[in-house]
């Protein structure tokens, strides 16, 4: 017995199959459902017989039951198999060609010569395996949280013959043949640490989730995000065919329009990947300048990674960039802050709309406007430089490289002090892979702040840019009200996090090649040039803002269809020999100009002057401050997120 979730609207990918353990039935994935389905999964469960009330089922029926219900699903397959739901998961998978993914989530991977049993149509399994040859293991050996009397029953009713039968099939290791992945409950007490240790040996990818043995009651949104991560790094089984955004849509499944020099499967742009994307892109130019991807949601784009086509790419029409109109591209539940009403502003625009935007803050930030702001930026800086002095060891992100940028956007658009932490907290989901109960929390947050601030503007005007932009939508019809309040955001936003991870990037090249480091010390003239090449080297923007073909675009000897979604890396393009020597080499000397870390043509960054005069500053008077800076510890994570180049955290030590 199954039953399918979801309707015409559910995206054609790999169907999520769900199979339940012993203790639960179907509905235990009714919390979850929802949180699949949102993230454009199309889910399918398995009512295994020897739960649903029928005392003469067992492992058979319910390996039967399974695989039965996966051949009778047309396209690729994903297994989530849940406690002793991976025993008959186990035994089938490989036999059924279209399961491309296995996931456990606290649950039993079998390998020959591990005991079942099946007390009271459930099965059972010993603690570990050296217990076995015995013919009738102690009751210790089961789950030690089962009552007495269950444990009692599963060892009266042992069967050695079916049991051995049965585990002697998993001779074939499906989870050897099918790239599986493990979901740790790191508080389960359901399953021994002997038990548990064995596996962690035994599956490509492990993830750890809080909590007890059933997270799709407890943690349904977080379960449900780890799920995506973990299929994301998981290669699949299988055929390398694509689903194109417009096979999506139409519910059918098609090979996309690449050369046949183009053979590489997909590249997954996981967590490996946002640790260090420079490999992954290094092997792509080689490859070509364009190539198939998959990015957070498993949505399917086109990743531009070579320096000519990406500057030539950006300022083409025919990739366009309105948000009203890409939504409508994205799979049901996938669009993230795309189907946010505060990203339809500025830079999710195209012309005539972003021509009249962009001309309403183009003054506020051009060279000599900003140059302005040098005094109180030096200020903020030589504050906070204090603070970091008396304490001698601290994490640059918090103490320096995130307080000032906000501080210097907010002051600039009239937003009190007081509030400026709670942006950090709210903007994240924006620019970095979120759960859907994150995005929604961050947008309503946002979006009530900001109307509130524009209704405070409007009531009583400041000596700031939020308070001119409102009361020109006052004069006429040249901002709505949305329109000023999705302004906001995005100047907000873009105003804090490009100058942030500027910084912090800076800093980390720097304590990476002391060379540089001296050289900088002794001639502070390097500066402005230097800030270029730190632009260059690690920018603050790994991939440009979301792009779609309007049209067919030949990239190369690859046609793009219409209605894709292409993705171009900054990172990437900075970094391709043929535009600068030794890419991969940090040189303040290198003749700066030229490179793409804010964009090309009609949206090139139009904080670029101010971001530039931050860094300069920062990085300046940390310098002259402080007369040794290294790292507080070798171990750093990189922000998940395709958008960002960006640390977590930045441990140093200064004196």
């Amino acid at each position: 017995m199954s039953c399918e979730n979801g309707g015409e609207n559910v995206v054609n990918k790999e169907t999520l199959v769900l199979v339940h353990g012993a203790w639960h039935g179907p509905s235990c994935w009714d919390r979850l459902v929802p949180e699949l389905e949102e993230r454009g999964w199309r889910t399918s469960t398995v009512d295994l017989p020897s739960t649903s009330g029928d005392p003469h089922a067992g492992m058979y029926d319910d390996a039967r039951a399974v695989r039965e219900h996966l051949r009778a699903i047309e396209g690729p397959v994903t297994v989530l198999a849940h406690s002793y739901g991976g025993v008959p998961v186990t035994e089938v998978a490989e036999t059924v060609p279209n399961v491309r993914r296995l996931v456990y989530l606290a649950a039993h991977m079998l390998e020959a010569g591990e005991a079942v049993v099946t007390p009271l149509g459930g099965p059972w399994f010993p603690q570990d395996a050296e217990l076995l040859p015995a013919p009738e293991p102690p009751v210790e050996a089961l789950y030690h949280d089962v009552p007495a009397q269950w444990a009692e029953a599963a060892v009266a009713r042992l069967r050695p013959q079916s049991a051995r039968a049965f585990t002697e099939r998993q001779t074939r290791a499906s989870w050897r043949a099918v790239p599986s992945a493990l979901i740790v409950c790191d508080d389960d007490r359901s399953m021994p640490d002997l038990f548990i240790k064995r596996q962690l040996t035994m599956a490509g990818v492990v993830r750890h989730l809080p909590g007890s043995h059933s997270p799709f009651l407890s943690r349904p949104g977080e379960l449900a995000g780890l799920i995506d991560e973990v299929t994301d790094v998981l290669p699949a089984r299988g055929d390398r065919t694509a689903v194109s955004a417009g096979a999506r849509r139409a519910g059918e499944r098609r090979t996309l329009r690449y050369s046949e020099s183009v053979t590489d499967p997909a590249l997954n742009l996981d967590r490996a990947f946002f640790q260090d994307p420079h490999p992954v892109y290094r092997r792509a130019r080689e490859a070509g300048p364009v190539r198939p991807a998959t990015a957070h949601r498993r949505l399917r784009v086109w990743l531009v990674t070579r320096y000519a086509e990406a500057r030539e790419l950006l300022n083409d029409p025919r990739l366009a960039k309105d948000s009203a109109r890409a939504v409508k591209l994205f799979p049901p539940g996938t669009a993230g802050p795309y189907a946010s009403s505060l990203s339809a502003h500025m830079l999710n625009s195209d012309p005539p709309d972003h021509t009249r935007l962009r001309k309403l803050v183009n003054k506020a930030f051009t060279a000599r406007t900003v140059s302005r702001l040098r005094p109180r930026i030096e200020q903020i800086t030589d504050g906070l430089l204090d603070g970091m002095a008396e304490v001698g060891e601290f994490d640059l992100m918090e103490s320096f490289a995130f307080p000032l940028p906000i501080a210097v956007i907010c002051e600039l658009l009239g937003i009190p002090a007081a509030d400026h932490d709670e942006f950090r907290t709210w903007t994240a989901p924006f620019v970095a892979a979120s759960s859907a109960e994150e995005m929604r929390e961050a947008h309503a947050w946002m979006h009530a702040y900001l109307t509130g601030l524009v209704a405070a503007k409007r009531a009583a005007p400041g000596e700031d840019l939020l308070s001119e932009l409102v009361h020109i939508s006052d004069e006429g019809d040249r901002l709505t009200a949305d329109e000023v309040v999705s302004m906001a955001f995005l100047l907000l936003v873009a105003g804090h996090e490009t100058t942030v991870n500027l910084i912090a990037n800076s800093v980390l090249a720097l304590i990476g090649d002391p060379a540089q480091l001296a050289a900088l010390r002794a001639d502070p003239s390097l500066l402005p040039g230097a800030v270029e090449e730190f632009l260059r080297f690690e920018g603050p923007i790994n991939i440009a803002t979301l792009r779609f073909t309007t049209e067919p675009i030949r990239v190369g000897d690859v046609e793009i269809p219409e209605g894709e979604f292409v993705f171009i890396s900054l990172l990437a393009a900075n970094r391709d020999p043929s535009r600068y020597p030794d890419p991969d080499r940090l040189d303040l000397t290198r003749p700066g100009g030229g490179h793409l870390a804010f964009g090309h043509g009609i949206h090139y960054c139009v904080g670029a002057p101010l971001a530039r005069l931050e860094a300069q500053i920062a990085i300046g008077r940390l310098l002259g401050r402080f007369s040794s800076i290294e790292l507080g510890s070798p171990v750093l994570q990189w922000r998940a997120s395709t958008l960002i180049r960006g640390l977590q955290t930045l441990p140093v030590r200064v004196r």
